[in-house]
């Protein structure tokens, strides 16, 4: 097993972790045993590479977590499908060796079994597993399915599924499996609501992936998780990160684990060595992983190692490049340019705050700086969307107050040899982008919006590439991104601002490290402090905190486009 050493070193450190608290119940995170498959596994895999290999620290460990684990007893299971997985493979690999509480973790399994057993079969009429058809997250489903895909295959018949033995419970999960990947969209993700979200994308694939597995069905479906594991060549950038593009949910996600299914493609195999360097690099460097990660690391490594290591170049390494998914996403990568764009159409749901929104139309990205604009998309903020219209009349009516526009409909993009153009219809105007690629160092974004006379300017929006703490640094003044809002334009700092490159901008290969500077139109205006919609927070206090503010350029629009020029400069010494 080639990464094996890197799960080593992670529970090491993370048992270090504990060793410094005096206690070992930190492992147990807000009562999360996933960790025991990841120790469970190193308990039991004999290799050179292995000292925890029988070793009595990782028994003493386990037997304590799974005990504390087991004495919640009900209150173990509600809400916890992430949790019976690893729980069933850790019975699995361990039940010679938990003495006396054996039977006791089994009666768990079951119950989980069962429980989740009803979520299944509540839901097998559907067809299409979209979040608002489910009742909850299309990943929660998948989660679900791969626990019970795990108790079908290391369980004899139990008493539990309405007289259903063991072998009409797999045939019955092989038929709701299929419908799962039936449901696969052609370009390879599995849709949230109406399209992807890649953080929970992933999460959907590795769960599908493991019940492929479990139910020993991955040759019959092997073509759908290869085309499955080449998204992931769009959907990620050099430096790991997502490309927020892709992700409907406003959800940053790096591409680090629950990676196994990547190596079902050459291409996209690539981006799973490389994942797997860079977190032996930060685990060499101290970085302590969650239990849940561990968990995931171990899952990657099994199921990887199945997979050929076969390598080969796709997107991210591509010179020069170009790729559409249907008339929705376009991507082109020039002289170590990357640029995507969406097209997507989607249903605004205001009823529900899970919803995914596709209202960013962009990102931008260069191998010797990182991502220059990922923006990502967000819910109910015009502020945040590419294009924005605030109208005090509307469809010849005066308005008590201003009506925010800013959710795109129907569009099209094509390719130009050095870039492409992305045309996007609003509820009132339209908005048009040009990206033009230079040469290596410089790309040009040409901004265009159409209405009616009266009603300009349109307001054109995105995110810089700065966080709390970092500078707006022009060259007449450097503004610190601090506990303060600010508000500022071109007029007062000037139309040229410089960026520090990220760490890792480049993990696939060496890149030098390069500045960029940004040159804005002259009624270009800056604000810090802006905090996007956050669907995991609806509390009152969601924007007391400034430091997961983003910094946002707004430019007003007129009947003549506008432009903005972005410039490597290269670092002194």
């Amino acid at each position: 097993m080639k990464w094996l050493s890197v799960l080593v070193a992670g529970v090491r450190n993370r048992l270090a972790d504990c060793k410094k608290k005096n206690s070992y119940d930190s492992l147990l995170e807000c009562e999360n045993p996933q960790i025991c498959y990841a120790l469970s596994f190193l308990y039991t895999h004999d290799s050179k590479k292995n000292n925890y290999y029988q070793s009595e620290e990782i028994l003493n460990v386990l037997q304590n977590l799974i005990r504390k684990y087991i004495s919640k007893g009900s209150n173990a299971i509600s809400g916890s499908r992430r949790h019976m997985c690893p729980l069933i493979q850790t019975y699995h690999l361990m039940k010679n060796y938990l003495d006396d509480f054996e039977t006791e973790l089994k009666l768990l399994i079951n119950e989980f079994a069962k429980t989740y057993f009803g979520e299944i079969k509540n839901r097998e009429n559907l067809t299409i597993f979209s979040s608002a058809n489910i009742g909850y997250g299309t990943n929660h489903l998948a989660v679900e399915l791969s626990g019970l895909c795990a108790y079908a295959k290391y369980f004899e018949s139990e008493d539990i599924f309405d007289n259903l033995g063991i072998a009409d419970l797999k045939n019955y999960l092989k038929s709701f499996f299929e419908k799962f990947m039936n449901d696969m969209h052609p370009d390879g993700y599995w849709a949230e609501c109406d399209g992807p979200a890649t953080g929970y994308n992933g999460l959907t694939l590795s769960a599908l992936h493991k019940s492929a597995y479990f139910l020993d069905v991955i040759d019959k479906y092997r073509d759908q998780f290869v085309v499955a594991a080449e998204y992931y060549n769009y959907a990620v950038f050099p430096n790991l990160e997502n490309n927020l593009i892709l992700d409907g949910r406003m959800l940053q996600y790096r591409a680090e684990e629950r990676i196994s299914a990547f190596c079902f493609s050459p291409s996209s195999r690539s981006i799973y060595e490389v994942c797997m360097e860079d977190l032996e690099r930060r685990i060499s460097d101290g970085e302590v992983f969650s239990g849940e990660s561990l968990n995931n690391l171990t899952n990657d490594l099994v199921l990887g190692d199945l997979e050929s290591s076969d390598c080969s170049d796709g997107f991210i390494t591509a010179k020069d490049m170009k790729h559409q998914f249907g008339e929705n996403f376009g991507f082109i990568k020039k002289n170590g340019w990357i640029i995507s764009c969406c097209n997507l159409k989607f249903i605004p749901r205001p009823e529900g705050h899970w919803n995914l929104d596709y209202q960013n139309l962009f990102s931008i990205y260069n191998d010797h700086f990182g991502c220059v604009v990922n923006g990502g998309h967000s819910k109910n903020d015009p502020e945040l969307s590419t294009f924005s219209k605030q109208f005090m009349s509307f469809d010849g009516y005066p308005l008590e107050e201003p009506m925010s526009k800013f959710i795109p409909h129907s569009g099209h993009f094509n390719f130009e040899d050095n870039g492409l153009n992305l045309f996007r219809e609003y509820r009132g105007f339209e908005g048009l982008l040009s990206f033009v690629i230079n040469n290596e160092n410089e790309m040009e974004l040409i901004i265009q919006a159409n209405t009616r006379l009266d009603e300009y300017p349109i307001d054109f929006n995105f995110m810089l590439p700065l966080s709390y703490g970092e500078f707006l640094k022009s060259s007449n003044q450097s503004i610190l991104l601090g506990d303060k809002i600010i508000n500022t334009s071109v007029s007062e700092i000037g139309d040229t601002i410089l960026f520090e490159p990220e760490e890792n901008h480049n993990l696939f290969k060496k890149c030098d490290s390069k500045r960029m500077r940004i040159k804005f139109p002259s009624s270009a205006e800056f604000s810090w402090g802006f905090k996007r919609f956050d669907t995991y927070n609806l509390k009152t206090d969601r924007h007391e905190d400034i430091k997961d503010s983003v910094c946002i350029c707004k430019i007003p629009i007129g009947v003549e486009s506008e432009k903005i020029t972005f410039n490597l400069d290269v670092i002194d010494g």
